[in-house]
């Protein structure tokens, strides 16, 4: 007998919101970004680049001073993420948070 849950290419995993579709291959989710102590949520895409949500966050948050190259962005455990990778090679999910600050040094 087979377990019908198991099959990646059925990749449902109870994290839908009622508007995803099963064809789509863009699902997208909803990642909380602390901007300097200021959150805001950031719809992405599992394909793009962290440095595509980080720029929205700042955006968002009125933070267009600094050039996003001044910024690094973390997860709560003080995990500095790369931004030239995507949203999904680090695994994250809906809901998530990280945290975008200012590089040592780069406040002037």
């Amino acid at each position: 007998m087979q377990e019908k849950n198991t099959n990646p290419s059925n990749e449902k995993n109870g994290q839908g919101n009622g508007n995803d579709r099963p064809d789509k291959g863009d699902k997208k989710i909803n990642l909380t970004i602390i901007v300097s102590g200021t959150p805001t949520v950031v719809e992405a895409n599992p394909k793009q680049k962290l440095q595509v949500i980080a720029q929205k966050a700042l955006d968002s948050t009125g933070n267009k001073s600094r050039p996003l190259s001044d910024w690094t962005l973390k997860t709560r455990d003080g995990v500095v993420l790369d931004m030239n990778n995507t949203v999904e090679s680090y695994g994250l999910v809906d809901g998530d948070q990280l945290f975008l600050t200012l590089e040592a040094g780069a406040g002037g």
